[in-house]
């Protein structure tokens, strides 16, 4: 049948993308599903870089932290090196308390998280979280206010705050990966998160291991106008890519956002095609970034 041999191409220009990239919490309630059942919209104008939070169920009375990858060298894990007590939101971040105990936060193979955004109803800031050695009181760096006393009531249904893309030293060629988690100010964790790998169920003081990562990059929602000369087809969960003869790191996403695949500076020769029948059909982003240069095309798997 003819769907069976849909160019990506043509159906990335029949249906344009837009700046702002929309994500779901992972469903989960153990508090209350302010987060769990919450949507983040992050969209930029090239220089600042917005986030908004539509709230789930229950009031945020507790601290989101969104774990940021930025390219930099950073920690696969957050675990008891990492133990700043001087405000909740340290805590938080660190995810142990004073009594010195503390549970792991491992992330995805591929992550690593240098800065965080620590996000309660007090203050909204941004802290830099030092790539080795031991983090005592006040070891995390304290970057930058996003807002501040009171940020919102624990009941508002949409939270909002901005940084710019220099704050994170990146622009807006850029892109940055995160996940999120929500726990209470003396590091009890919640199930409720960005990003997959918490079971349903409070989990209290045990370690927390995410299985994946989401990706913001404006070229996920805005067309560039080069690859002038690229084809993509899919058929039969294949993705078939003609016009380059190259290095190239290519990356696909769901339509949450999500990294399903990637892979860094591979020799990619006219034709060269990628198998993916372990995921859903549907609708998928493909990245494709050479030399520097980044276009994303939006493609069928059937």
């Amino acid at each position: 049948m003819m769907k069976n041999y849909f160019f990506a191409l043509l159906f990335s220009i029949s249906l344009s993308l837009t700046a702002q990239i929309n994500y779901s919490g992972n469903g989960n309630t153990g508090f209350g599903g302010p987060v769990g059942q919450s949507s983040l919209s992050i969209d930029d104008d090239g220089t600042t870089i917005t986030f908004t939070l539509t709230k789930g169920g229950g009031d945020f009375n507790d601290a989101l932290v969104l774990y940021l990858d930025t390219g930099a060298a950073g920690r696969n894990v957050i675990d008891s090196e990492v133990n700043d007590n001087n405000d909740p939101l340290r805590v938080a971040i660190s995810n142990g308390d004073s009594s010195g105990t503390a549970s792991d936060v491992t992330f995805a193979s591929g992550f690593e998280t240098f800065y965080a955004i620590g996000i309660s109803s007090d203050f909204i800031g941004l802290f830099s979280i030092p790539a080795t050695g031991p983090v005592g009181n006040n070891g995390l760096g304290f970057e930058k206010t996003l807002v501040g006393f009171p940020a919102f009531n624990t009941t508002d249904p949409i939270i909002t705050f901005t940084l710019d893309w220099s704050d994170i030293g990146l622009t807006n060629t850029d892109s940055f990966d995160f996940v999120g988690l929500y726990l209470s100010g003396t590091a009890f964790n919640s199930d409720e998160a960005y990003g997959d790998g918490i079971a349903p169920g409070a989990t209290g003081g045990t370690n927390v291991a995410f299985s994946n990562f989401l990706t913001y990059s404006q070229s996920l929602g805005l067309e560039s106008t080069s690859f002038e000369d690229v084809k993509i087809m899919s058929k039969n969960k294949t993705i078939s890519i003609f016009g380059i003869d190259d290095r190239a790191s290519v990356a696909l996403f769901n339509i949450l956002g999500q990294s399903v695949f990637s892979v860094e500076n591979i020799d990619l020769f006219d034709g060269k095609t990628f198998q993916f029948n372990e995921l859903k059909s549907g609708i998928y982003l493909l990245r494709l970034n050479v030399y520097g240069e980044t276009k994303t095309f939006k493609v069928l798997l059937d």
